[in-house]
């Protein structure tokens, strides 16, 4: 095969050895495929074939194309690393607002083509309430760096147990929880939302002998109820703006609030609902019926004691 001496002369004056290995001879097979080859250029990718009457026209078309999109797929790669680096940003925006939303929503939010459905539906649900017996007086002896270390411990354990039995929390406002367990099947979330409130009590049992040295043993407020809430998007707009929460309102929703309120110590209050359609699977005690506040007539109430071997 022939063998032909092509020049070439860098516009930069780069001292670089991809260039020097073009101004001695090859074969011109060589030259092209290394041609189709090339990569990305740098600093001297702008090139000027040198004249040479030796040179094959169709060697300087083909090197002067290959030059030309060499520099169209530089600007190309510098437009999607600017876009790569924006969907970086994005998803670290996304990934820290997630923090804020409830399990529920950002599930409908990744899983919707769309717009996620938001909605108010009615859905049939157990939901559960904790918050910390006498916080209020336990914030006033500590100070506020140890009473937002007190709930972070507690609560991240509260929060542990609630997603290991299905739940999701809600809302979270000051020394208390409102967590949301859903299944197609009533007594499922029933159970579910029972054996969450458990596992609650027990951990609140094991985290006052792990903190002894450190915090106040402290008691739970723990209710339960199930039925059908109003679920999904609750918007309140005022002047400066609106406000948007995911959470299930109704009557279900204000029973376990208030059935909360009864319980102290190492016990649940269990509504009606959940009651009966739990019988026989949970040793409920029955304690008749209960006056609640904001309740035109009192509804049957019952009890569930954390074994003292938990």
């Amino acid at each position: 095969m022939r063998t032909q001496a092509v020049g070439f002369e860098s516009t930069t004056g780069a001292d670089d050895e991809r260039v020097a290995r073009y101004l001695e001879p090859q074969p011109i097979a060589e030259i092209v495929r290394e041609a189709l080859e090339a990569p990305l250029l740098p600093a001297w990718h702008a090139l000027r074939i040198a004249p040479d009457s030796g040179h094959d026209a169709r060697i300087q078309r083909l090197l002067a194309d290959n030059a030309a999109l060499a520099r169209g797929h530089a600007a190309a790669w510098a437009e999607l690393t600017v876009a790569r680096r924006r969907v970086a940003v994005l998803e670290e925006v996304r990934s820290s607002l997630a923090k804020f939303v409830p399990d529920t929503v950002r599930e409908l939010i990744d899983h919707a083509e769309g717009v996620p459905a938001l909605a108010k539906r009615e859905v049939d649900v157990s939901v559960l309430f904790v918050d910390i017996v006498g916080y209020t007086r336990l914030s006033e002896q500590l100070a506020s760096e140890r009473a937002s270390d007190l709930l972070e411990r507690y609560f991240g354990a509260f929060l542990d147990e609630i997603r290991a039995h299905d739940g999701d929390v809600n809302e979270l406002a000051g020394d208390g929880l409102m967590a949301i367990v859903q299944h197609p099947d009533p007594r499922r979330h029933a159970r579910s939302a029972v054996r969450a409130a458990l596992g609650v009590l027990k951990r609140t049992r094991e985290l006052n002998r792990e903190l002894r040295d450190r915090f106040e043993p402290i008691a739970l407020h723990v209710g339960i109820n199930s039925g059908p809430a109003t679920l999904g998007v609750t918007r309140i707009e005022g002047a400066a703006g609106a406000r948007w929460t995911y959470t299930a309102c109704g009557h279900t929703t204000n029973l376990a609030a208030r059935l909360a309120k009864l319980g102290s110590g190492d016990a649940a209050m269990i509504g009606p609902v959940t009651r009966e359609r739990l019988a026989g699977e949970f040793p409920f005690e029955d304690l008749g019926d209960v006056w609640l506040r904001s309740l035109e007539r009192p509804i049957p109430a019952a009890r569930l004691a954390l074994p003292p071997s938990c």
